[in-house]
């Protein structure tokens, strides 16, 4: 995987590494958050072969990130669609911000299509914030 716009590798290394408070200390594993199995899936494998050794964990929906994060899981890096039915990305945002030490250990992908007004303005924003990673990978 080649440097880009949106980082490089050893960015993402870097965000594995950083460090919080001792009971919010990132645990090495990345989250993954895409309601498509394909992406899903080939985020994890990519992922796998960058990071290898790192745990990565694959979650369909927002509910289900939620329902791990409340668990305890605390990723060094959240990785989450935009686009999603039932509840968006920006629902995971919103949650994380209960939880501000996780919300510079997240990024979003996305195809560039909120289809509504809102999601388009939230992807401008964090793109604009550089939280951004562009569907399809290559």
């Amino acid at each position: 995987m080649s440097d880009s716009k949106w980082g490089s590798v050893g960015d993402t290394q870097n965000l594995i590494a950083m460090s919080d408070p001792e009971e919010n200390k990132p645990d090495g594993s990345v989250l993954v958050v895409d309601d498509d199995d394909g992406v899903r899936n080939a985020a994890v494998r990519i992922l796998g072969r960058i990071l290898s050794g790192a745990k990565i964990t694959a979650c369909s929906s927002v509910r289900e990130a939620i329902v791990k994060l409340e668990a305890g899981q605390s990723p060094s890096v959240i990785i989450s669609d935009v686009n999603m039915p039932i509840q968006a990305g920006d629902a995971l945002y919103e949650y994380l911000k209960s939880r501000p030490q996780l919300i510079p250990r997240l990024l979003f992908m996305t195809g560039g299509s909120g289809g509504s007004q809102k999601l388009e303005d939230f992807i401008a924003k964090m793109c604009d914030r550089g939280r951004c990673i562009n569907k399809p990978f290559k």
